[in-house]
């Protein structure tokens, strides 16, 4: 949406998080006794859990049930920073406010970031013997799951543990500790949140922020077949709990952006632990769903912004030639893929890479943009895109060249880098 210019209708998603914030915020005190808010991947329209996935009543649960802060669905269970998470919804807000510059649409929205932040700061106890947050319990979206199930003595509830010791955090653990989207969107979002202005955010917050991201752990990366690879988790002996086929290693390029071809162009931040993901399937063991193109699979988006030209290409193409699912009258709809009928995301992730193809932000300071970072030279193209900063990027190529070059406002002009097919760099 926000490429498109299309901040109307991206409000509206944003209000429909502004207004579940009183109930979350209660949700979290009673189950929790700390403040902030959270969300997992399914919900009521006022921000409860599905009561599906949710399973028996709270008022049935005791000691040795599931606890009534635990949805029953394993695929969700501890997954707060990934899949439909209070930190993709802080990243949206910090996303309008890249593109809009908007202040007054930032204070309105920006209690969404805080609150989030608040749960994570406050949420996770244990420390690493660094001083490092250890997030635990966790699990790595639907893939890599915590190991604790009704499978105690009479299908009683097994808690965490760490050695058989709940809360320990200096022993192997029975759950992922740090995982991969997690740790990822709390990097991002506690950097951008430093560059917020103090009309919005306060001098305390700001403090407050710069020291937890001091004490956040690293993303997780890990040395496999002599490569450096991202990692789902940081660490997670008992690995026998594996779902799905999604690929949380890399919720670091896709939707969090902490690598991207953007990033390393204004940065040192090396983007090559992504790029082996994707090159590399099943590398370690781990990585193998990176090539997933279809529906929710989001390699097409990873292989965009992480300046895979011939990868992306490919897989837009495919994704193009998927014929639009038969028996609705909106031709935006493909078939079956995961979950439901119709798919909304098939076409959706393929003009999401697109338009990171074309132009994708650098998550900068200076709001800085990159033009056809990953786009194929042979394809002529036509563009008017947003950039960071409420500006406005339109080219034109031809046969390789660039025939038409405008940024509105000109004063921004000089925050735009152009990827030279030719040479393969940016001027």
């Amino acid at each position: 949406m926000a490429p498109a210019g299309d901040f109307d209708l991206f409000a509206t998603i944003l209000e429909f998080y502004l207004q579940t914030v009183p109930f979350n915020s209660a949700r979290t005190r009673e189950y929790f006794g700390h403040e902030g808010i959270y969300y997992t991947e399914t919900k009521t329209l006022f921000g409860a859990y599905s009561m599906r996935n949710y399973g028996p009543n709270a008022s049935t649960r005791g000691p040795t049930t599931w606890p009534r802060y635990l949805e029953s669905n394993g695929y969700i269970h501890y997954d707060y920073g990934g899949n439909g998470g209070g930190t993709g919804v802080a990243m949206m807000v910090l996303d309008h406010y890249m593109y809009t510059a908007d202040e007054v649409a930032l204070a309105r929205y920006y209690p969404l970031v805080n609150l989030t932040l608040t749960f994570f700061h406050q949420h996770y106890k244990n420390r690493a013997a660094d001083g490092k947050y250890l997030i635990w319990p966790a699990q790595a979206l639907e893939t890599y799951w915590c190991a604790d199930t009704l499978d105690g003595p009479g299908g009683t509830w097994v808690p965490p543990y760490f050695h058989g010791i709940v809360g320990d955090p200096q022993a192997d653990p029975n759950c992922i500790v740090n995982d991969h989207p997690t740790v990822a969107a709390l990097h991002v979002l506690l950097d951008r949140v430093q560059h917020l202005p103090q009309s919005v955010v306060s001098e305390g917050d700001q403090a407050l922020w710069a020291t937890f991201a001091s004490l956040l752990p690293d993303v997780p990366v890990r040395l496999a077949e002599g490569v450096p690879v991202v990692s789902p988790y940081a660490s997670y002996p008992v690995n026998s709990k594996t779902h799905n086929s999604e690929t949380p290693e890399l919720y670091s390029v896709h939707p969090f952006r902490y690598y991207s071809v953007g990033r390393a162009a204004v940065s040192n931040r090396s983007i090559l632990p992504a790029l082996n993901c994707m090159v590399k399937p099943g590398v370690g063991g781990t990585c193998g769903n990176s090539r997933g193109n279809s529906g929710w699979n989001q390699g097409v988006m990873n292989a965009a912004l992480l300046g895979l030209t011939d990868l992306a290409t490919l897989w837009v193409i495919q994704r193009a030639k998927t014929a639009p699912a038969t028996g609705y009258r909106f031709q935006g709809f493909a078939p079956h893929m995961q979950d439901y009928e119709p798919s909304a995301d098939h076409y959706g992730n393929m003009n999401s890479a697109l338009n990171w193809m074309l132009l994708q932000p650098a998550d900068d300071a200076n709001g800085t943009a990159i033009a056809f970072p990953s786009w194929p030279c042979a394809w002529d193209v036509d563009f008017k895109l947003k950039a960071p900063m409420n500006t406005t990027v339109e080219a034109t190529l031809r046969n390789g060249d660039l025939v038409k070059f405008v940024v509105t406002p000109a004063s921004r002009g000089d925050f735009v880098r152009v990827r030279n097919c030719t040479r393969n760099v940016y001027l």
